[in-house]
């Protein structure tokens, strides 16, 4: 059996398997549905945040100013 098999726990929140929908699986880590969730939501508002920034840099300056 696969080490991957043998892991019954999301390495980050500790759900075991039985409290997941999902999850997915390396030799050395399982991560759950619901961090995978986290994981989306936090990387979605950190590109918000860079495209916003991103958007004031490209403001244009009239002419003459």
């Amino acid at each position: 059996m696969s080490n991957a098999n043998q892991i019954l726990t999301c390495s980050f929140c500790g759900k075991a398997r039985h409290q997941m929908k999902a999850g997915v699986a390396s030799e050395h880590a399982l991560i759950c549905n619901y961090c995978i969730s986290d994981a989306v939501a936090h990387v979605a508002v950190a590109l918000r945040k860079e495209r916003e920034q991103f958007k004031q840099q490209l403001k244009l300056k009239k002419a003459g100013e």
